[in-house]
């Protein structure tokens, strides 16, 4: 318990009755055992048992995981280089950007901003997933992309009903690879 303060920073009676240990009258209680079920839930189906989800990857010391601060330089770079053609921003994205593999169904004129998030989410550019100048061309990077959308998509529907926001920035704060513990 006292490593579960730490994690989120908060006391032990932000989830318990003080004195009244066992009662399970806060919803915060609550919260927390669907939160350990969660975090079970990722290291078991999504990274083979290996621990690498904890409290702190996402909460990094906050009872609510931080939002991400918005990047508009990295918006107007991702407008620019991706060049949607305002004639094509309301297509399904598939039918503008050649060899898409996920979220095909997103209005292109949207793709700049997801690409900004992603690279601020992660902390690294464009040419991190894709080769510059071809752009379509697949990486492994794509590939590990895709397999963490998808985790984030059954995640999101097996604990908060299909919508939230959980995203790369709430367990990737910056950073390419997430924190298990703090450093």
């Amino acid at each position: 318990m006292d490593a579960l303060t730490g994690l989120l920073d908060v006391e032990c009676t932000y989830c318990h009755v003080p004195r009244e240990w066992d009662k399970d009258d806060k919803p915060q209680k609550q919260t927390a055992r669907q939160m350990f079920d969660m975090i079970g839930y990722l290291n078991g189906t999504h990274f083979g048992g290996e621990n690498r989800i904890s409290c702190w990857t996402c909460h990094r010391g906050h009872g609510k995981p931080p939002e991400p601060p918005e990047d508009p330089k990295r918006l107007e770079f991702a407008k620019k280089v991706m060049a949607i053609a305002p004639a094509d921003e309301s297509k399904p994205a598939r039918q503008v950007l050649h060899q898409i593999k996920s979220m095909g169904g997103i209005p292109a004129g949207q793709f700049p901003a997801i690409m900004a998030y992603f690279s601020a989410a992660l902390g690294v550019e464009c040419s991190h997933c894709h080769v510059a100048g071809h752009w379509d061309q697949d990486t492994p990077v794509k590939q590990t992309a895709r397999k963490m959308l998808a985790m984030v998509d059954a995640t999101m529907k097996k604990y908060f009903g299909g919508t939230g926001t959980l995203g790369c920035p709430t367990c990737h704060h910056g950073s390419i690879k997430p924190q298990f513990l703090p450093s």
